[in-house]
């Protein structure tokens, strides 16, 4: 849509889908109810959050590991895909590692890492409606690689401490769903 009326021109199309998605959140947020509570977390969990966390640097059997257990099947912006780190491996798992750990030590994450491909899928319903398309993001693998050692840490740090809802089961590995519809 551009001024209110469809458009067929990918440039104002791929504008539309990108101003959508990029104000997602922004809109979503202001749908949510403010909570006079001053720790809703805590509230959530119904315990009382007492357990603080750092992150211990990864080694390179750490990296190794982590590398090798993903499967990811597309290429990002670079054109690096996962088979081709997989067997750069063993040549560039100092450097790799390096760069883990400093994004850890310093708390940043390297902008030209976080370029992604966009691509919309169409769900159903109205093909004029960006709200019809879901976005399909493919990051750059080595920010793949990075996301998933920081989800290792901390998914690891969240089931030692028991912080995970029994109930909150979706999407975790080695969890079966457990829901009971008759209930």
């Amino acid at each position: 849509m551009q001024n209110g009326l469809p458009t067929n021109k990918p440039e104002e199309v791929c504008d539309a889908i990108s101003q959508h998605f990029a104000n997602i959140g922004v809109n979503l947020s202001s749908c949510t109810v403010p909570s006079d509570d001053d720790s809703p977390l805590e509230f959530y969990m119904k315990i009382p959050i007492d357990v603080y966390m750092c992150m211990k640097l990864f080694s390179r059997d750490n990296v190794e590991k982590i590398i090798f257990w993903m499967k990811i099947t597309l290429a990002g912006s670079d054109s690096l895909d996962l088979f081709v780190l997989k067997t750069a491996f063993p040549y560039i798992a100092d450097v790799l590692n390096a760069l883990i750990n400093m994004c850890l030590k310093r708390g940043t994450f390297s902008d030209c890492l976080k370029v992604a491909m966009i691509t919309p899928i169409f769900k159903g319903g109205n093909k004029n409606d960006h709200g019809s398309y879901q976005p399909i993001s493919v990051l750059h693998v080595i920010s793949c690689v990075l996301g998933k050692c920081i989800n290792t840490r901390i998914y690891g740090h969240l089931k030692l401490h028991k912080l995970l809802n029994p109930i909150q089961f979706c999407f975790r590995k080695g969890e079966l769903q457990r829901w009971d519809y008759h209930t």
